[in-house]
């Protein structure tokens, strides 16, 4: 069996950039956000779904910011795919998306795949990679990425966000989505300092 939300026909597509959704406006909890396509094989659990603010102490638990955030699943046979609305761009390779993440336990590694979903009849079939992220176990608070797509050559029009299949039985946690344009001067993330010498 396979799950598919197709989005109310009212719902426009993404024309202009930038593109921020915090899914703030989202009414129905543990569902799928509106004007979002979604794609989970198990027809009895729904997932990705929203969830709700519940404890302002563990990440894991409440949005990174407002009140609602999305939540995706992977389990033995089953992952969860969170699919943007179209993308009115002439080339996707000129976007880039960045967003936050929160594994939902922090006894487990937590990782997502970003990629691009070509047939939107077909989510899981469609679905190219481009990059994948780990959140080691241990970390357990919400950390910012952006994902470049300069590297996509194909004609895709939709951003996906997969429940990494190869970690079973693991929930991650996505807010504060925004798609634009690659800026010319690219944002410096996760840096480390290494070494100094003296002069």
């Amino acid at each position: 069996w396979s799950n598919v939300n197709v989005v109310n026909t009212s719902c426009l597509d993404i024309l202009t950039l930038p593109y921020f959704d915090n899914f703030d406006n989202q009414v129905a909890l543990d569902q799928a956000p509106e004007c979002w396509f979604t794609y989970y094989q198990d027809m009895n659990i729904r997932y990705p779904a929203l969830d709700k603010m519940t404890s302002a102490l563990t990440p894991g638990s409440h949005p990174y910011s407002g009140t609602r955030s999305i939540h995706l699943r992977s389990s033995v046979s089953d992952t969860s795919y969170l699919v943007t609305p179209q993308i009115d761009v002439d080339d996707l390779s000129k976007c880039q998306v960045s967003f936050y993440l929160s594994p939902k336990a922090k006894n487990k590694n937590a990782s997502i795949v970003v990629g691009v979903v070509s047939d939107i009849t077909n989510i899981n079939g469609s679905f190219e990679p481009i990059d994948t992220i780990i959140i080691n176990r241990g970390v357990f608070d919400w950390t910012d990425w952006t994902v470049s797509l300069e590297n996509y050559k194909g004609t895709g029009k939709h951003l996906g966000f997969v429940s990494d299949p190869s970690l079973n039985e693991t929930t991650i946690c996505i807010d504060n989505i925004l798609i634009e344009l690659i800026p010319t001067c690219k944002k410096t993330r996760h840096f480390k300092f290494v070494s100094h010498t003296s002069n």
